[in-house]
């Protein structure tokens, strides 16, 4: 039985999927937000984990402000889910029509040092946009993806990222498949805001101490890549402003443990200051707290 629901539900994400390649990016938003409204009024997934921790992280808000960003969250989740499958097969001109850079220079400064760059990023704006634009821009562009309980919408997802030249890389065999990405130079992309299992961790987020995963850190200091912060956040009209930060260089000098922390803890806080511009485009449906 669990097989054929989740054939059933394959097949629904892939007609889903075709249908939004076939509309305006208008109407394809205005789907979005009947989905949000949708989830927000009838089927309410996850409103009360995102109510919650936004009260939490923004105690200086009222019970009006924390609801209407609570229904931004779940609008621009909707959205950024709409444009997954609208952007999936744009080339990276039509993209690029939407996207305005910002310190782009900087991750090209990172790969002229031929050690591979370490691209740090939260779920937060569009990530997979961003993946997207990078890949087809650089054609190096290596990711380490977590398998669905669903494996059809695995597939489907992975072929997605495949058309538009990113390489996946399986989480059991991550650090040896990063290794060598790292030893060609290319550009690998690492998510590094949810609540870690092990290898990780506790930094605050928000004023509270979070299980935060240990990997960018560990690894630049492993093998002396750089990393660059980057971000894509949704700025109206259709529009999106692409982020990179300078690189990130971890020295050799110190303790490993508490080296491992401190730029753990930094690329937090980096990510803490975007989401605090742009506190809806963050994945709040996240449980962040949880250990």
């Amino acid at each position: 039985m669990k097989k054929i629901r989740f054939f059933i539900e394959a097949f629904l994400f892939r007609f889903l999927l075709t249908s939004i390649e076939k509309m305006s990016l208008t109407l394809a938003y205005k789907v979005a937000f009947f989905l949000a409204q949708l989830n927000l009024r009838i089927l309410k997934i996850r409103v009360d984990v995102v109510r919650r921790q936004l009260r939490k992280s923004f105690v200086d808000k009222n019970q009006d402000e924390i609801e209407e960003l609570v229904e931004r969250v779940f609008i621009n989740l909707a959205m950024t889910a709409i444009e997954f499958g609208w952007f999936a097969n744009k080339t990276i001109a039509e993209k690029e029509r939407f996207v305005r850079y910002e310190g782009l220079k900087n991750l090209k400064y990172a790969l002229k040092q031929g050690k591979g760059v370490l691209l740090f990023m939260g779920h937060f704006g569009n990530w997979e946009l961003a993946a997207q634009v990078v890949a087809q821009k650089t054609k190096k562009m290596v990711a380490v993806a977590k398998s669905q309980k669903n494996p059809y919408f695995t597939e489907i997802v992975n072929s997605i990222r495949s058309f538009n030249h990113i390489k996946i890389i399986k989480r059991n065999f991550a650090l040896r498949g990063i290794a060598r990405a790292l030893k060609k130079n290319k550009i690998v992309l690492m998510l590094g805001d949810q609540t870690a299992r092990k290898q990780y961790v506790r930094v605050k987020f928000f004023g509270r101490k979070a299980a935060t995963p240990v990997g960018a850190a560990k690894i630049a200091l492993r093998y002396q890549c750089p990393i660059v912060f980057a971000s894509l956040t949704r700025r109206g009209n259709f529009k999106f402003k692409f982020k990179f930060s300078e690189p990130i260089n971890i020295p050799k000098q110190g303790e490993e443990k508490q080296l491992v922390k401190q730029y753990t803890r930094l690329l937090t806080n980096m990510l803490e200051n975007e989401v605090r511009k742009y506190p809806a485009q963050w994945f709040w449906v996240h449980r962040r707290w949880k250990r």
